[in-house]
């Protein structure tokens, strides 16, 4: 942690051990009726989508150490349980005495203490408090339960119920919360693995449920203007930021080295640069150098033909980023949004997408979320062929990755990825700050390399002359490939570009100069707007900033991670080059080439369907007329 941080607030251990002895006695047993938040349907409490009997005696403890009834010993698992339980407790009874000095609420429990007469308005302040302190509470325990036992957690298709949480007061939160688990716990885990499973599960749906309450909360700044840090745990707590479970479990995925990548060396770089870039996140300050120099790729599209080896380069990507990671002992998160989280149900394909989106984004780790076959998952809006779950996705994917309250730390790099970018729509596809195109072998070295890797060295047959995946090397094909990107590629876009330098009389050499050229885009392409031409510039300054950052930074911790985020900042500025103006143009070109296929494709299948539509209808023209000279000779 970094100790000038004045906002900085370090709970001492005596402050949460205190409060073991009340903690535990609940986990143990304890009375609750929830006639009450039973029939709420009011703001103050999250719907029930489970029902409970009105009075319950509730004793967690008995029920986590019933999971395994055949042995009175509690198993590793359920003492974790036990343990995260009494130490979420206790720390968020700490944490809330902090905000109750901080904000004044003690000033006004201790006059109503000695008698003393509250005036209407303190009263009005002490209720609004109050509630406050009750969602500070539910959110710290769901938190610290998550953060503890988030990595312990396994793949399971078991899902925790959710339960009504009154938030009416601090301790009928409490108890209902609480409650809620020990149905889950009964109900739901029938094994050790199921139970830390179940619980994960149940908290993370409270921090997102809880976040409903928030909006409206007031006297917040005693609490958001702070962050407290449990050195013990390594738990922060940062407002309502949601903490995801935060997995240091190895990737599981096969394992794919940068020279088996054929072809496609922009996407090599691109990809190889982006994982440097990454291992540069500064845990202390939650935030990365490349943020504040300009061209982190926050968001990345490729996209190509079937085949071409979009999924080879996941998999290159996701190996590079676990290897680094486990050597240098750094937290590495990786998930795919798959067409398995598009939900027939109205609303949780959305809320599928929003945890998928939380998970990744997780400050506490180094995420690398990709969407594979966007096309098929991220519908177009008013696209009647796609379903209302694709349409929800689509939203939220819009508003995470540059709506209001988009934050890029830099922690974090979203990959889409597609066959068919026309497919995408158009304002999600816009959003992709770094654009390549995927186009898998090309040459016969290519195609030769391609035959040896797949033959897994298990024939006699000689490669030929040349050796064995030689011109695979990133630096002897990458030049030649930007340098594709001097002119475009696309037609269209071409006859743009001569006719703009045609009217400049030489090259481009100024802002002006690309400003006419963005003029004269706009005037065939109307989509062109100002997120474009910002997607381009950062991806130009992310050029710019492709500094070959050396190997021995990434080596040993030592060198540069334990470094702070001053000093990794100035390591990685002595390597960042100027943005020149061929770097622009080529980005420009290269952005623009991939909207100029994608409304092409999407032109073309547009047409081929009126088409194919008014052939059907001539079809059924004269179909009908056939029926019809029938109908008249009877």
């Amino acid at each position: 942690m970094t100790e000038s941080n004045k906002n900085l607030i370090k709970i001492d251990e005596k402050d949460i051990e205190k409060h073991y002895t009340t903690a535990m006695n609940l986990i143990n047993r304890f009375n609750y009726s929830n006639k009450d938040s039973a029939s709420d349907s009011s703001a103050s409490s999250f719907s029930m989508t489970s029902s409970l009997s009105n009075n319950t005696l509730v004793e967690l403890n008995k029920s986590i150490l019933n999971v395994t009834p055949n042995d009175a010993l509690a198993s590793e698992s359920q003492h974790k349980v036990i343990h995260a339980l009494r130490r979420a407790l206790s720390v968020s009874t700490a944490i809330n005495e902090q905000y109750t000095n901080f904000s004044g609420l003690s000033d006004l429990e201790e006059k109503i203490k000695r008698n003393q007469y509250l005036t209407d308005e303190e009263k009005t302040r002490r209720s609004e408090m109050s509630k406050t302190l009750t969602i500070i509470g539910t959110h710290v325990i769901a938190s610290y339960i998550v953060h503890a036992l988030g990595a312990h957690t396994t793949t399971s298709n078991i899902e925790a119920q959710t339960y009504t949480i009154d938030v009416s007061s601090n301790l009928n939160a409490l108890y209902s919360m609480l409650n809620g688990l020990n149905e889950n716990v009964k109900n739901q885990a029938k094994s050790d693995e199921v139970l830390i499973n179940v619980v994960v599960d149940y908290f993370e749906k409270v921090i997102s449920n809880n976040q409903r309450h928030v909006e409206g909360l007031k006297h917040l700044s005693a609490y958001e203007s702070n962050t407290f840090f449990i050195e013990k745990d390594k738990f922060e707590v940062h407002g309502f930021d949601k903490i995801s479970k935060n997995s240091t479990k190895k990737v599981q995925m096969k394992r794919v080295e940068p020279h088996e990548v054929v072809g496609n060396a922009i996407a090599k770089q691109h990809c190889l640069k982006i994982v440097k870039k990454l291992l540069c996140y500064d845990f202390e300050r939650k935030m990365n150098p490349f943020v504040e120099i300009g061209g982190f790729p926050f968001t990345i599209l490729g996209d190509g033909k079937p085949g071409t080896g979009k999924t080879t380069l996941i998999q290159m990507t996701s190996t590079l980023l676990s290897d680094y990671c486990e050597r240098l002992g750094l937290p590495y998160y990786y998930e795919n949004f798959s067409t398995d989280n598009i939900s027939e149900y109205q609303g949780k394909s959305a809320q599928n997408a929003k945890a998928f989106i939380n998970n990744v984004m997780n400050p506490d780790c180094l995420g690398f979320g990709t969407i594979d076959d966007i096309d098929q998952i991220a519908g177009k809006r008013g696209d009647n062929k796609s379903s209302a779950g694709q349409q929800e996705v689509t939203a939220v994917l819009m508003e995470s990755f540059a709506g209001a309250k988009t934050i890029v730390r830099g922690n974090c790099i979203f990959g889409m990825f597609t066959n068919h970018a026309e497919n995408m729509d158009p304002a999600l596809r816009q959003r992709a700050i770094t654009r390549f195109l995927i186009d898998g072998p090309k040459t016969k070295e290519d195609f030769a390399d391609l035959f040896y890797i797949l033959s897994k060295n298990k024939t006699d047959i000689p490669y030929g002359e040349s050796e064995p995946l030689s011109t695979q090397q990133i630096q002897t094909a990458v030049q030649e490939s930007y340098e594709q990107h001097n002119k475009p590629q696309e037609p269209q876009l071409l006859e743009v570009y001569n006719a703009t330098v045609k009217q400049l009389g030489h090259e481009f050499e100024s802002f002006e100069d690309v400003a006419l050229y963005c003029d004269n885009v706009l005037s065939v392409y109307p989509d062109f707007s100002g997120r474009s031409v910002a997607n381009i510039a950062s991806s130009a300054l992310g050029r710019a900033s492709d500094a070959d950052l050396p190997e021995e930074w990434f080596e040993e911790r030592s060198v540069f991670v334990d470094k702070s985020y001053e000093e990794k900042l100035e390591m990685i500025k002595s390597y960042v080059k100027k943005l020149e103006i061929s770097l622009i143009l080529q980005e420009f070109n290269a952005y623009m080439d991939s909207e100029f296929r994608s409304k092409n494709k999407s032109d073309n299948e547009e047409v081929n369907e009126k088409v194919r539509q008014a052939r059907l209808n001539e079809k059924a023209s004269i179909l009908l007329q056939k029926e019809r000279e029938a109908e008249n000779n009877q």
